[in-house]
């Protein structure tokens, strides 16, 4: 989206269109009495017409939309408990700086086959378990035996836990546990 469209999203005048024409019954928007469920994306998330600028159509998320007609506040970011893009229920929506949304999210399977959070030192041959807080990398142990891994995994798992708080997630091993991740059709 142009900077332009976007400050027109965030702008008073788009707010009070919306404030005019949407209304949020239920889980349900409406849009001048006719309920609308928006398009899906190739990204599973759903989108909703509001307006024009310059003749463009400008949309909203969904979920950014219930959120606002229930909150009346509109955040930087929303994100959703479960990682079902597609659930847009309030219950399933909660404010989030980017940092906590990207906590809460699939993670790649990683190609040397170690567990996060465990990395390989080819120098010294130790495994050791790194990772960042308070936007800094710390270790939090290592060992030449790989049978230690689960230990240094569960020490880096406990400060993610402790420092995540509510955004902390158990990651999915596959994509049928964690919804509305990226799926090949």
């Amino acid at each position: 989206m142009s900077k332009y469209a976007e400050s027109f999203c965030r702008s008073p005048r788009v707010t009070a269109y919306i404030d005019q024409h949407f209304v949020l019954q239920g889980e349900a928007i409406l849009k001048d009495g006719k309920q609308v469920n928006g398009a899906r994306r190739a990204d599973g998330r759903y989108h909703i017409r509001i307006g024009t600028v310059d003749g463009k159509a400008v949309f909203w998320l969904r979920s950014r939309l219930k959120w606002y007609l229930a909150t009346g506040e509109n955040p930087d970011e929303l994100d959703h408990v479960d990682c079902d893009r597609s659930n847009d229920e309030m219950t399933n929506l909660r404010p989030a700086t980017r940092q906590q949304n990207l906590f809460n999210r699939r993670t790649r399977t990683r190609s040397n086959g170690l567990p996060r959070y465990i990395y390989f030192d080819k120098k010294s041959g130790c495994y050791f378990a790194q990772m960042r807080v308070d936007g800094k990398q710390k270790r939090f142990g290592s060992s030449k035996n790989p049978k230690d891994i689960p230990n240094l995994q569960e020490m880096a798992l406990a400060v993610a836990r402790s420092k995540r708080g509510a955004f902390y997630r158990e990651r999915a091993k596959s994509p049928a546990k964690c919804p509305g991740g990226r799926r090949k059709r």
